[in-house]
């Protein structure tokens, strides 16, 4: 029904009342920026939007959340040079970001550590997570409980498929600048390469490497399927995003206003953690049906080599026994 000029005229009255005249003795609002580099459409995004739509009619608006995607306040470690100057409030970051201001971060990129994601997800609301929280403290960051799914990670190759570690002795592979990932596949008998993301689909179809490794997310998203036909779902790395908040905003919230935060940011996060296991699922059927071909590795012959190697010795040296341990529990046994 088309509104009558009354009724126009009575809403803009009431909005006038609600903007223009302040309420005494109303709490001023706590306004959060919120950093990810993941895009709009990402579940982490939609789960975030949700979770700050949710705190604002629970807190009566008092509590307002503005999320940023795709690294629109910078670079991973821009804003975590923000976090810890307190111009953001929080930052979603992946442990080998993190790792160079705090390096036992990390610890759960450990590979073939969590044989399911819900492994990871109990490591990580469990001992590690707070092994890990503890670590954070020490460089001046709250980090908060939990951590968000951001799946595993498989290897894609251009000429054969991926059945056993001797499959991979002698190719080039394109890994992330991290050195956990570069010692998994220096490991496995390749030459690890590092190079660009924003370049890899060339120096894929340019055979200057022969393989890659990231999620199927991403495999999908750049198109890597056009000029990698084999995909191994090795699952030889989880990886997750942990979440940093200021501490001098964590600190000067309310308690009230920080547990509604950490309530809801936790509901999402459970959320988001499931919409990425059934997204992986759903990316597997739809890359078959772009022509990829796909294997299903034995992981316990992938992890024997790595223990074979040394990689599981080296790593628990260089993390230290207190991690490892926090590590094992959720593991099992890896050296």
């Amino acid at each position: 029904m088309k509104p009558t000029r009354r009724s126009v005229l009575a809403g803009a009255g009431g909005l006038f009342v609600a903007t223009a005249i302040p309420v005494i003795g109303r709490a001023q609002a706590t306004r959060i920026k919120i950093s990810t580099n993941m895009p709009p459409s990402h579940p982490v995004a939609v789960r975030l939007n949700e979770a700050a739509k949710s705190i604002a009619e629970a807190s009566s608006g008092e509590v307002q959340l503005n999320i940023f995607p795709s690294s629109q306040l910078g670079s991973d470690t821009d804003v975590l040079s923000q976090i810890r100057s307190g111009a953001v409030e929080i930052q979603l970051i992946s442990g080998g970001v993190l790792a160079n201001l705090v390096p036992a971060s990390l610890i759960y990129n450990t590979a073939f550590a969590f044989p399911k994601a819900e492994d990871a997800f109990a490591a990580l609301d469990g001992d590690l997570g707070a092994f890990i929280r503890k670590e954070t403290a020490k460089a001046n960051i709250e980090m908060l409980p939990g951590i968000w799914n951001n799946g595993y990670r498989q290897i894609s190759t251009s000429s054969v498929p991926i059945d056993e570690p001797a499959d991979l002795a002698g190719m080039k592979f394109r890994v992330a600048p991290a050195p956990m990932l570069m010692s998994v596949f220096t490991a496995f008998g390749t030459s690890p390469t590092v190079v660009n993301i924003a370049d890899t689909y060339t120096a894929l179809q340019t055979k200057v490497v022969d393989g890659q490794e990231n999620g199927l997310a991403l495999f999908s998203a750049l198109k890597f399927y056009e000029v990698q036909p084999y995909c191994a779902m090795t699952n030889h790395m989880w990886d997750g995003f942990l979440t940093l908040a200021s501490r001098r905003f964590y600190e000067g919230m309310s308690d009230q206003n920080r547990a509604l935060l950490l309530e809801h940011l936790q509901t999402a996060q459970n959320a988001q953690r499931q919409d990425v296991i059934e997204l992986d699922a759903s990316l597997e059927e739809e890359l078959k049906g772009r022509g990829v071909t796909f294997t299903h590795p034995d992981p316990t012959k992938f992890q024997a080599a790595l223990r074979e190697a040394g990689y599981y010795a080296e790593w628990k040296e260089k993390l230290g026994e207190e991690g490892w341990a926090a590590l094992e529990k959720y593991s099992g046994q890896l050296t």
